[in-house]
């Protein structure tokens, strides 16, 4: 087939996908991608390739299908290690780690998103970093190390201040007021609740803003002599 005809057919398999990704089909799209890529990988046009395996990965990621999205994530990885670009590689790693979470594989996460951190930190990209030691603290939540995930939490506010991150400051006081609460610490927990509830309003969440006076009534109601479920008090991803 020449180039011109191989060309032309990605490109009804690329449109193919799209139209049935809009229905929700996601096995259609998922094969017509696959095909897609197939031909672009032969036609060695990398940007289409790349562009379609991130949609893959995104498919298998809504349908649950976590070790081949953990696949995809990593194949785009190696094409982004050998092109040498750091700042795709690190969100490739960002993305691995996001996965081995889902996965219940926090040893691997916490190594994919200290790599993802190095790799922003080479870039100077500050909002990476932000993101990358905020997932490190969530992985160290999620598994009770709370003293690491307070001061990975503690790190990162500074950088979504000077960046103005209303939302993002507002998610990890949020963390950080969860983690006292955990640890019985309820003045603590209450404090840095109320100083998150205006950064929400100043971001326009107002599904947080609702979220966040929930769980300074229940912290308040916990002080007063009740008792407020341990599920029942938020934090953020």
């Amino acid at each position: 087939m020449e180039l011109e005809e191989l060309e032309r057919k990605a490109g009804q398999l690329k449109d193919i996908g799209y139209s049935a990704l809009k229905k929700g089909a996601y096995a259609d799209a998922e094969k017509s991608f696959t095909q897609a890529i197939a031909i672009y990988a032969e036609l060695d046009d990398s940007e289409k390739h790349e562009s379609l395996l991130q949609a893959v990965s995104k498919i298998q990621f809504i349908t649950g299908k976590m070790d081949e999205a953990l696949k995809t994530q990593t194949e785009l990885l190696s094409i982004y290690e050998r092109s040498c670009n750091d700042i795709s590689q690190a969100r490739a790693l960002n993305n691995i780690g996001l996965l081995n979470v889902r996965r219940k594989r926090c040893p691997d996460a916490m190594d994919s998103f200290r790599k993802a951190c190095d790799l922003f930190q080479d870039a100077n990209d500050k909002l990476g970093i932000a993101e990358q030691w905020t997932n490190i603290g969530s992985v160290y939540r999620d598994t009770e190390c709370y003293q690491d995930a307070f001061d990975s939490y503690l790190k990162v506010l500074p950088l979504y201040y000077e960046i103005g991150k209303p939302e993002k400051t507002g998610d990890q006081l949020t963390n950080i007021a969860y983690i006292h609460f955990m640890k019985g610490d309820l003045q603590e927990a209450l404090k840095w609740y109320r100083d998150a509830l205006p950064l929400y309003d100043q971001s326009g969440n107002q599904e947080k803003a609702e979220s966040t006076k929930k769980n300074i009534l229940n912290v308040e109601a916990e002080l007063e002599g009740g008792s407020a479920p341990r599920n029942s008090i938020g934090r953020e991803p």
